[in-house]
């Protein structure tokens, strides 16, 4: 289970820092190597990250099956709501806690409430992460 603990570390990342563990993670459990061990030219890790969400359809499945928008009105800090949608995305895209926190964070910093398109609400704490 993925706990506020597992999620902090992301939260206090940069972008790129956060897009860099998912990465690494992704690469891993696909290749069964780092991505720095595969090849001396690094990838473009924001590209793949897109293409991994489109994919899979992670977002739409993410939305429907945590009901994204009710949990994250429940959940005022954004530490508990990145732990909620990382439990949930590591068995939807397969992979580990770390790389399911990694993606995490980065759909929660990159917009999630627009993509699952939920209402605006000034009293959901979400700046507190």
């Amino acid at each position: 289970m993925a706990t506020i603990d597992d999620v902090q570390p992301f939260l206090d990342m940069s972008h790129e820092d956060r897009l860099s563990a998912w990465y690494e993670e992704y690469y891993r459990k696909t290749f069964g190597i780092g991505p720095e061990e595969a090849t001396s030219l690094r990838s473009d890790a924001q590209a793949a990250f897109n293409r991994w969400l489109q994919r899979e359809g992670m977002v739409k499945r993410l939305c429907a099956q945590l009901d994204y928008c009710a949990k994250r009105e429940k959940y005022q800090r954004g530490a508990e709501l990145a732990a909620i949608v990382a439990e949930a995305l590591a068995p939807i895209g397969d992979i580990d806690m770390r790389g399911a926190c990694a993606a995490a964070t980065l759909l929660i910093e990159l917009g999630f409430d627009t993509l699952c398109e939920c209402e605006a609400d000034s009293n959901t704490g979400n700046d507190d992460t």
